[in-house]
């Protein structure tokens, strides 16, 4: 929690920073001042969290401040400080919408409860904030809305981004897989909800082929401030890739560069989503920046990056079954080793671990192209004897179809649902996509237009609460969202008794 002390003894903001800093919960003091003018511009400047203010301060006093301060810092919390114990000095602070009024001197077991009440708040908000957030990027990032409408709510200050996709290669069954997957993603989301604050957010959702995008926002800082919080966070997440990678499961990584506006997550996710298939020459389980990734790319030849898209369609065939898709890919990699001669040891040793990894493949570590492809070939004979249960497929498109049906009001996703079915969103989203010719997200998207127009012609429930009701944090984008369906908006829709 960043916070502000403002009093015009030294003594007292001393002492109070000395309390702050033995308190459990973690502060820290970016600022403080010795008047009310000096306050108002430090909180114009730094944005705190909370301030502690004194009420009798010279040149502008506590309780002007404050009502100059809420201006431009409306969400942060105060806590007045006074000797005085007057009724009119506690009235005005509590017109200014000022919770926390404290007696000085202040002992540290009030100063700890109020601190843990305002910290719960916060939190409260922040993840609040950070939903509506993740939301709007899923909806962008699925064709659901434009990313121009989304940048404009943000005026002429955009926030600072960093965006990464996360992508998992394993040999492992669905149902183990799956569980390796839950909690893996666990600790991701436990490392986000204890990141997350007024300033900086994290969205942590599918992108439409099943991979997993991670974006951090950090609002209104500069380029500084957003390397500190995000590289404590991507620490955070090596750490995480560390504890969950092994011979039978790894984690990858991919991460962009800064971005400033939702055009440019947009365009940095699908590039990631691109330079991802030169992973098994570049070695997986772990975080690589896109220069690393680029640079990889350029100097690849065009046939050692056939080659790589080969190997992962190769990897998706065995994982799904598909026997005669495997052995058609074989061949294909066998023409194209052929065209192509493996850059150095590093590099084979690279594609091996790829492939150990995804299939359980172990080659020799002097391996020739022609070894690679025999190999493989005796591996598919001897392990795809049998299709996928196409009996299993239907059960699980179904089971995803009812849970939608029962659930579109809520904050539902492809990476809950595939938890619950235990098997991985990738494989989910891919057999969805197959079988209903449409993705997930739009797919849920049409179920709640669906049910929107019910309630529309047949209650007379307000447009927000008709939003609200079908799973929208925003009326706004319900609308778009409607009028694009429609092509009428919803306030029409009840007019005309559609």
């Amino acid at each position: 929690m960043r916070v502000l002390v403002a009093d015009d003894e030294s003594l007292i903001r001393d002492g109070l920073k000395s309390m702050l800093n033995e308190l459990e919960i973690p502060v820290e003091v970016i600022g403080e001042a010795a008047n009310g003018r000096e306050m108002v511009q430090l909180v114009k400047e730094l944005k705190p969290e909370l301030v502690f203010v004194d009420i009798r301060m010279p040149v502008i006093n506590g309780l002007d401040a404050i009502e100059e301060c809420k201006k431009f810092v409306p969400d942060t919390y105060w806590v007045v400080l006074t000797g005085f114990s007057e009724f009119e000095f506690a009235r005005t602070a509590i017109n200014l919408g000022v919770s926390y009024y404290l007696m000085k001197p202040v002992s540290v077991e009030e100063l700890d409860k109020t601190v843990r009440d305002i910290s719960q708040k916060l939190k409260e908000k922040a993840l609040i904030s950070n939903k509506k957030f993740e939301s709007e990027l899923s909806l962008l990032c699925h064709d659901i809305v434009l990313n121009e409408e989304l940048d404009t709510c943000y005026g002429n200050l955009l926030p600072s981004y960093r965006c990464a996709t996360l992508v998992i290669d394993s040999h492992l069954k669905e149902k183990s897989k799956a569980k390796r997957q839950v909690g893996f993603f666990n600790m991701i989301r436990s490392l986000i909800e204890k990141s997350i604050d007024s300033i900086m957010k994290v969205a942590f959702f599918s992108l439409p082929n099943g991979d997993i995008a991670i974006v951090i926002s950090l609002e209104g800082s500069h380029e500084g401030r957003i390397s500190r919080q995000a590289d404590r966070f991507l620490s955070g997440l090596a750490d995480i890739l560390k504890t969950a990678n092994d011979d039978d499961f790894a984690a990858s990584i991919l991460l962009s560069e800064v971005c400033h506006s939702y055009e440019t997550v947009r365009k940095s996710l699908n590039q990631l989503q691109n330079l991802s298939t030169i992973r098994p020459i570049i070695g997986i389980g772990r975080i690589v920046p896109v220069n690393m990734l680029k640079k990889a790319f350029e100097k690849s030849s065009s046939e050692l990056l056939e080659v790589c898209n080969t190997l992962i369609k190769i990897a998706d065939a065995f994982k799904n079954r598909e026997y005669f898709h495997y052995m058609k890919m074989v061949d294909a990699l066998e023409k194209r080793l052929q065209q192509v001669i493996l850059p150095d040891n590093k590099v084979k040793q690279n594609i091996a671990g790829f492939l150990s990894v995804s299939m359980k493949l172990s080659i020799r570590a002097d391996y020739n192209a022609a070894m690679l492809v025999r190999s493989l070939r005796s591996y598919g004979e001897s392990v795809l004897s049998e299709g996928v249960d196409e009996d299993r497929v239907n059960i699980l498109i179904n089971r995803v179809i009812d849970y939608i049906e029962q659930n579109y009001m809520n904050d539902i996703g492809l990476a809950e649902i595939a938890e619950i079915l235990d098997v991985t969103p990738n494989y989910l989203s891919s057999l969805f996509h197959k079988n209903m010719g449409i993705t997930f997200i739009k797919y849920l998207t049409k179920i709640r237009m669906i049910k929107a127009k019910e309630l529309l012609v047949s209650s007379s429930l307000q447009v927000q609460q008709v939003s609200e009701q079908v799973g929208y944090y925003s009326t706004r984008h319900f609308t778009k969202l409607f009028k694009e369906y429609y092509g009428y908006y919803p306030s029409d829709c009840r007019k005309a008794q559609c």
